[in-house]
């Protein structure tokens, strides 16, 4: 029977071509002579805890689930569990700190699955971002002071859209494949319209703001997928540009799932009260939803390089939405006037 060292040194070397280059990177993490490396891996040397601890964070190692060996029992982590949001910078920082670990590695990649518009390219544009926070705010993370505000432009704190930014900015320096399926524009667009029957805008024309704001921001997506490049609005897609794979699938419901792989490991984040979501680095989950995201994508539209008509279609009829729902609000807008 396997130990747990047998177990976290078998998750390590997976992750390496040659056994030789595993001894390497392990040798420089615990400080110690590849000779001392070799005599671990043998068992013949027994890893401390502190060192257990030094591979775990670094090969992001699901212990629990290597302690386990139940197929049905898997492991995740859930932010609002070990820390309570107290405002919007400290879910901001948990997301930077969470992207950055990809960002960071050479020869990393996103794969996300989304049924609303991807928390990322959210921050293309700071007005759909200001309203995109200020409903998490009072929806998902229960800020009270917001429940009697009524939404304008500069309730958010600039320092607040910057730290946004920083997220955008560490997304465009990884490449990506993303699948949106067919609502993806569904629920933000019933959002505005509420806020604007409901009397929750402070400036009720921000309504129609927000809505052309709205397109501008598809109209840059669109501009990366066609060009299969990320690059930031007012830019163009070059030599540097991180490539954009997007697909699109008509008929399934898809949860919100973001996979980052690295060299060195693969995390799983799955929405759980939107915009929070769990996080797991265990093996079989990320093995799961890997293969279960291929499968998804087989069965999808592609919309970048190649798919160029499908892209029209799509974001066609994205267009039409946004244009349906302002003269929805225009009307209610008028009526008011009156």
């Amino acid at each position: 029977m396997k130990t747990l060292q047998d177990k976290i040194f078998d998750s390590i070397l997976s992750r390496f071509e040659k056994k030789s280059d595993a001894v390497s990177k392990l040798s420089d993490l615990l400080n110690v002579g590849k000779d001392a490396i070799y005599r671990r891996l043998r068992g013949d040397t027994i890893i401390t805890p502190d060192e257990i601890a030094i591979l775990s964070n670094e090969f992001r190692l699901s212990l629990d689930g290597l302690v386990h060996d139940q197929s049905n029992l898997v492991f995740f982590s859930f932010k609002p569990f070990e820390n309570t949001l107290k405002n919007f910078d400290d879910y901001l920082d948990s997301a930077i700190k969470d992207t950055e670990i990809v960002a960071s590695r050479p020869d990393s990649l996103l794969l996300y699955a989304s049924s609303e518009i991807p928390i990322f390219l959210i921050g293309l544009v700071p007005e759909v971002v200001s309203f995109h926070l200020y409903l998490w705010g009072k929806n998902a993370f229960g800020f009270d002071y917001l429940n009697d505000l009524k939404f304008s432009f500069d309730l958010i704190p600039p320092s607040t859209k910057e730290k946004y930014k920083t997220l955008i900015d560490l997304y465009m320096k990884v490449p990506s494949v993303e699948l949106w399926g067919s609502n993806l524009i569904d629920n933000i667009l019933k959002q505005i319209e509420y806020h604007s029957v409901s009397d929750k805008f402070a400036n009720p024309d921000d309504a129609i703001v927000l809505l052309k704001k709205l397109s501008i921001m598809f109209k840059h997506i669109k501009e990366m997928a066609k060009h299969g490049k990320k690059f930031s609005p007012g830019s163009e897609p070059n030599s540097a540009s991180h490539p954009y794979e997007l697909y699109h699938n008509e008929l399934l419901y898809i949860k919100n799932t973001v996979i980052g792989k690295t060299p060195s490991g693969v995390g799983v984040f799955s929405s759980f009260g939107n915009p929070n979501y769990l996080k797991s680095y265990d093996e079989r989950v990320t093995n799961y939803v890997e293969k279960w995201f291929e499968k998804v994508k087989l069965k999808s539209t592609p919309l970048s390089s190649a798919g160029v008509p499908n892209l029209d279609l799509v974001f066609n009829r994205i267009q039409k939405k946004i244009e349906k729902m302002e003269s929805k609000i225009k009307l209610h807008l008028d009526g008011d006037l009156d």
